[in-house]
């Protein structure tokens, strides 16, 4: 219900333009979830791509401990809130 209860909320001037995970899967949850007619929702296969692409304004870092830190550091010394 999490994804109903975000997408039933106002206008919150977002949007999901890419995704960047490991597993297949969910990679593509993401994608069809949040891809309409207008937006389309790109996948990455790394974090490096995903960050220099020039196509995000900010990412949500969602890895364990170890990982946040270098991929928050790349993301910022890129530009990328």
């Amino acid at each position: 219900t999490r994804l109903k209860d975000f997408q039933a909320q106002e206008n919150l001037n977002l949007k999901m333009t890419a995704v960047c995970d490991i597993f297949d899967y969910r990679a593509q949850k993401v994608v069809d979830s949040f891809t309409t007619d207008t937006n389309k929702v790109k996948r990455f296969l790394n974090y490096k791509e995903l960050i220099h692409s020039k196509e995000v304004d900010a990412i949500v870092i969602a890895t364990p401990d170890h990982w946040h830190a270098p991929i928050a550091i790349e993301a910022i010394n890129a530009g990328v809130h």
